[in-house]
């Protein structure tokens, strides 16, 4: 069984939503065992599930969840230390942020006996000191926390029932966390932006790709646009024709055909430039065309809504991805998006 460590590292010049998701019995490279520190315990409930890849531990949509805001020494700090004038600013301008290392979801049960989970969002131990000191710094904290786990889990939390129960964690202890010991010591930002470039599918590789195909022929593109939400364009064809012969063909009528399942599957990460958009959304299904779904954004839910429109071919389905509450209407009115034939992937930029 291979165990994976999701590590949110966020810092100057970064975003709250930068993480690496590596195995962690990875052989190249030797694994530091954190031992967090109880801080305090952020409490609060699922507003949505849904979304999240088969794979993954199943979550029942409104439970209670809890987060432990834990320190250690060794996980990274700021490169510049908090002062309240110096810092503010730099925050306001996504220049400035706590590094956070975030574990995986786990169930546990709450006093009554019902199901409930938790993560644990590891800081330095200097930085908890800050926030300790700083209940504004505390807040936005716990805000870069829920985001994290936001977005490495694919769920929705609640903000309008957020609470701070009298315990310095939840559980009997917190489990160590293992990471590998180059993302504590080295430039992580800097490896970020070496792994984006390596990878053939980053936004700017297909942002290239789907330059160069728009200027192909139709008949060898693999890539397309979702369709218009107005026509666009007037046929040259006359829109009556007169038909000279009728024929009518007498066969037997055709079996039914078996609607395919879409099965959609979401992955999200953090784009390389953050400067236009800063979320990457890929949605993987069995559907063959982008004429087939119909994305939309739900501003009451600030989610995205995928669905498939051809149910001759597929079965009705709707997908709803939640966004983590950085993003608002305004974004969702400038994000791009394209399919890609080769893979039915729907890629979605915001």
């Amino acid at each position: 069984m291979i165990r994976w460590d999701l590590c949110l590292m966020s810092s100057i010049g970064s975003d709250p939503m930068d993480f690496i998701l590596r195995p962690a019995d990875e052989k190249t490279s030797s694994v530091v065992t954190l031992e967090p520190k109880p801080g305090f315990v952020v409490k609060s409930r699922f507003i949505t599930t849904e979304g999240r890849p088969k794979h993954l531990l199943k979550l029942q949509n409104g439970s209670k969840v809890f987060i432990n805001i834990c320190h250690d020494e060794r996980v990274p700090k700021p490169d510049i230390d908090f002062d309240a004038i110096v810092v503010y600013p730099l925050v306001m301008n996504n220049q400035w942020e706590i590094p956070i290392i975030t574990s995986p979801v786990r169930e546990d049960r709450d006093k009554r006996g019902a199901l409930c989970y938790v993560w644990d969002c590891c800081i330095n131990s200097v930085c908890m000191g800050w926030v300790n000191e700083d209940l504004q710094l505390r807040e936005i904290l716990v805000e870069w926390c829920l985001e994290s786990c936001e977005i490495s889990d694919v769920v929705g939390i609640c903000r309008d029932h957020i609470a701070f129960p009298k315990m310095k964690k939840k559980g009997d202890s917190i489990p160590h966390l293992e990471v590998r010991a180059n993302e504590l010591t080295s430039d992580y930002r800097k490896e970020i932006a070496e792994m984006a470039e390596k990878d053939d599918n980053s936004p700017s590789r297909i942002l290239e790709l789907r330059r160069s195909l728009l200027e192909e022929p139709d008949s060898v593109s693999t890539d397309e646009e979702l369709p218009p939400l107005m026509p666009v364009g007037r046929s040259s064809k006359p829109l009556i024709e007169e038909i000279d012969n009728l024929s009518i063909n007498n066969n037997k009528p055709a079996m039914l055909k078996e609607l395919l399942d879409p099965q959609f599957e979401v992955r999200m990460r953090k784009t390389k430039k953050t400067d236009k958009y800063r979320l990457r959304i890929e949605i993987n299904s069995q559907v063959h065309s982008a004429s087939d779904l119909r994305l939309r954004y739900n501003a009451q839910q600030n989610a995205l809504e995928v669905s498939t429109v051809n149910l001759t071919a597929y079965k009705e389905e709707k997908l709803q991805i939640p966004l983590p509450h950085i993003f608002t209407e305004a974004d969702a009115a400038n994000l791009e998006a394209l399919f890609t034939k080769t893979d039915n992937k729907l890629i979605v930029f915001i």
